[in-house]
C-alpha cells in the first residue's frame, strides 16, 4: 500500500512538472508580462509554444532603442569616437542607423496584425531629411493607427552642440503633426493619445493638423524647436484636456501665454531654462502649481488656484542679492501656500530686503 501511494505521488509530481501553468494564463496577462521584456527577449519566448509565438507578435508596448534593436558591441562606439577619423565616425553612425532602421522595420512587419499599442518609445539619433526620418514617420503612423496612448521620442543629439539661442530647426527631426494631429479627421476615428514626450525635434502644428492633440493630458518637451509664437498658440489651442505641460530648454519661444480659452484643465506647468523666454502670461482658473527655472523674466498672473511654486535658485542670483522671483511672489501670487526653493549657492552671501 505504501509503495502504491509513493508511486501515485511520484506520478503526480511528474505531471506537475510537465504542466505549463504560465501558458494557461489569459493572453492579456501574458502580454502584460512580456511588455516589460526587451524586444529580443520577448521574441525569444516564441519558441516555448505556438501560443507564445502568437503572443510575442502582439506587443502592447513598442520600445525601440539601441539596446533592443542592435547587437551590443562592447566599447565599439567609444573606440570609434576616440580613434577614428571624422569620415570613419560618420560612416559608423550611418551604418548603425541603417541597421537600427532595418531591424525595426523587420520587427514591425511581424507585429502588423496587433490590435492595440499602448506605448511607442523610440530612442535613437535621427536628423531631418536624412536616412530613417521617413521610416520614423511610418512607425508613428503605425502606432497611431493602433490607438497608441503614449508616444515618447527621445531622438538624442549629435556630438556637436548648438550655441545658446541658436535654432536647430534645419537639423532636427520634424514631428509629423499631420499624422498624429489630424488622425481624428482622416478616418473618423477618435484619437487615443494621452501622453506626448519629445526630445530634440521640431514641433510646429498647422491649424488643420491639431485635432488629435485634444485628448492629451500630459505633454513634455525637451530641446524642442517650437518655430514661432503662432505655432505655440495653435498647439495650445488644441490641448483642451491638457493637465501637465513641461518645457525644458526649448527654442523660439519669447512669450508664453496660457490664457482663456486655452488649456482650461491645466494644473501643473513646468518651464526650465528656455533661454529666449522673456515673458510668461498666465490667465488660468485651473493652474495649481508652477515650476520655473531660468533668468529673470516678466510675470503676468491671474491664476486664483495657483498655490504651489517651485524654483531652483542659482548662486548667481544669490550673489547679486536678487533672490528672484521670491521677492515678487507676495505681490504676484498673494494666495500662495507652498513655496519650494532649491538653492545651489556654493558661497556665503549676505543680503537684505524689505517686504
Amino acid at each position: 500500500m505504501k509503495n502504491q501511494n509513493r508511486k501515485k505521488q511520484g506520478e503526480s509530481a511528474a505531471k506537475c512538472k510537465k504542466e505549463d501553468y504560465i501558458s494557461k494564463l489569459p493572453n492579456s496577462i501574458i502580454c502584460y508580462i512580456l511588455s516589460y521584456l526587451k524586444v529580443k527577449d520577448a521574441v525569444t519566448t516564441s519558441v516555448l509554444s505556438s501560443k507564445w509565438r502568437n503572443i510575442s507578435c502582439n506587443p502592447s508596448n513598442l520600445i525601440l532603442d539601441e539596446d533592443n534593436m542592435l547587437i551590443k558591441r562592447e566599447h565599439s562606439l567609444t573606440y570609434v569616437l576616440l580613434h577614428q577619423s571624422v569620415v570613419q565616425r560618420l560612416e559608423f553612425k550611418r551604418d548603425r542607423t541603417l541597421a537600427f532602421v532595418s531591424n525595426v522595420n523587420m520587427y514591425l512587419s511581424h507585429v502588423e496584425e496587433v490590435q492595440k499599442i499602448d506605448k511607442l518609445k523610440v530612442c535613437f539619433t535621427f536628423r531631418h531629411n536624412e536616412y530613417g526620418s521617413t521610416d520614423l514617420d511610418r512607425w508613428i503612423r503605425f502606432a497611431v493607427e493602433k490607438n497608441v496612448e503614449e508616444i515618447d521620442l527621445c531622438l538624442l543629439e549629435e556630438n556637436h552642440h548648438h550655441q545658446i539661442n541658436a535654432s536647430p530647426n534645419d537639423g532636427y527631426y520634424v514631428f509629423p503633426c499631420e499624422v498624429v494631429g489630424n488622425y481624428e479627421g482622416e478616418s473618423g476615428s477618435k484619437s487615443f493619445l494621452k501622453s506626448l514626450r519629445l526630445a530634440h525635434c521640431v514641433l510646429a502644428p498647422h491649424m488643420l493638423h491639431n485635432l488629435g492633440f485634444s485628448t492629451l493630458t500630459t505633454m513634455e518637451l525637451f530641446k524642442v524647436d517650437l518655430k514661432s509664437e503662432l505655432h505655440i498658440q495653435i498647439l495650445l489651442s488644441s490641448c483642451s484636456n491638457l493637465e501637465f505641460f513641461g518645457l525644458s530648454e526649448c527654442y523660439n519661444m519669447k512669450n508664453l501665454k496660457i490664457e482663456h480659452p486655452y488649456c482650461q484643465k491645466l494644473k501643473y506647468l513646468k518651464v526650465k531654462l528656455c533661454q529666449e523666454l522673456k515673458k510668461l502670461v498666465l490667465y488660468s482658473t485651473s493652474l495649481e502649481a508652477l515650476e520655473f527655472k531660468g533668468s529673470k523674466i516678466e510675470f503676468v498672473f491671474d491664476a486664483p488656484r495657483l498655490k504651489t511654486f517651485y524654483s531652483p535658485v542659482s548662486d548667481t542670483d544669490a550673489c547679486h542679492k536678487e533672490l528672484w522671483p521670491v521677492f515678487r511672489l507676495p505681490i504676484d501670487i498673494p494666495q500662495l501656500e507652498t513655496l519650494i526653493m532649491e538653492c545651489s549657492c556654493n558661497m556665503v552671501c549676505g543680503f537684505q530686503h524689505e517686504f
